[in-house]
């Protein structure tokens, strides 16, 4: 393998800003750490125009999904640098909650609406990486799919010269976005007017929703389940550009695990403050979070909502769940005795406080 270009910025761009300039690029992602804390809010990476893309629909049980990626990676391998943020080049995109019926039998919806892809994965040769422990960024240039010497670093350059030009240029200061074409009305589940903004809707009544939770604790209490994530959707008319969306969603509410992604004729924006799953060599980890209050303007207000979350029996018994739960599932890959619950803390964000392992 071949060592990949970097260059270090002089100016560590702003992350908003960067993903404006790439507005245009198909392929878009940014894997962002808004809410900046070290382990897990350190750094952002903004990649875009893969050299293939691996899109997966409806994929049957048995099948596996990631056939593909593996061959793909296994023939554009690329080599990392010590020292740099980890993700220097490679496979990034979505994983669908429906790509689980690829490995056990889970119904799906009667009605495809969206018809999303199970899996949609990019395969970048470049990467804009930032580490804002150090306040650095870097530009990191593979020179995929290339193979020889010659080839990869004359690849590599271009690429590089690219990523350059973008980020000296003046970004497109303003996203226009034509409203989304709603879908008509046979394609669409039976939705309900919900109390908020004008024109949002949800697939469940308040009638039919409380009859769910009432359904959801009979189980419980008959022993057929342990715990359930009962649901509902929220759809409100496109109005605003993606990336637009995006960067209110970086100001409003900055996340250690934020995200952003742009394929064909979709996007995701997404914010989170728990890192679902980690991997680095043979090692997994995930951070749940369970409990969440408010902070309070006052510090002894604070101190009291901190000390109510931490004595709630309510919180106590979702925390223990979710631990017992996420370790159940590792046990599955994991080696027999391997999986420890390392420690509990308590973390204050500027708007709430969770209770995370």
């Amino acid at each position: 393998m071949t060592l990949p270009l970097v260059e270090e910025l002089a100016a560590c761009s702003d992350v908003s800003s960067t993903l404006l300039a790439f507005a245009d690029q198909p392929g878009l992602i940014l894997l962002d750490s808004a809410l900046q804390r070290d382990p897990i809010g350190r750094y952002s990476f903004l990649a875009a125009d893969p050299i293939e893309v691996v899109r997966l629909h409806r994929v049957p049980f048995g099948v596996d999904p990631f056939a593909r990626l593996r061959t793909i990676l296994a023939t554009a391998a690329t080599e990392t640098i010590n020292g740099l943020p980890p993700f220097q080049g490679g496979a990034a995109g979505l994983l669908s909650y429906e790509l689980g019926g690829a490995f056990e039998r889970i119904p799906r919806a009667g009605l495809d609406e969206f018809q999303l892809p199970d899996l949609a994965v990019g395969i970048y040769d470049w990467v804009i990486a930032w580490d804002h422990l150090q306040r650095r960024a870097w530009i990191i240039s593979q020179g995929l799919p290339a193979d020889k010497v010659a080839d990869r670093l004359s690849r590599a350059t271009r690429r590089m010269r690219f990523v350059q030009e973008r980020l000296n240029s003046a970004p497109v200061s303003v996203l226009s976005c034509e409203p989304g074409i709603p879908l008509a009305t046979d394609e669409l589940a039976t939705q309900f007017g919900a109390p908020g903004l004008e024109g949002l809707t949800s697939n469940f009544s308040k009638e039919q929703y409380l009859s769910q939770v009432r359904r959801t604790i009979e189980y419980i209490q008959t022993g057929d389940i342990f715990q359930a994530n009962l649901t509902q959707r929220l759809l409100y008319r496109q109005r605003t550009h993606p990336i637009a969306l995006a960067q209110q969603l970086r100001k409003e509410n900055p996340a250690p695990m934020a995200g952003f992604l742009s394929f064909d004729d979709w996007a995701v924006v997404s914010a989170s403050p728990e890192r679902f799953i980690s991997i680095r060599e043979r090692e997994i980890e995930t951070r749940p979070i369970k409990g969440t209050r408010q902070r309070r303007p006052a510090p002894e207000a604070d101190l009291f909502t901190r000390d109510e979350l931490r004595e709630s029996a309510k919180d106590q018994a979702e925390n223990v769940m979710i631990v017992d739960l996420l370790r159940n599932d590792l046990s599955r890959v994991c080696s027999p005795g391997s999986i420890r619950v390392d420690r509990k803390s308590t973390r204050l964000n500027s708007s709430h406080i969770t209770i995370s392992y």
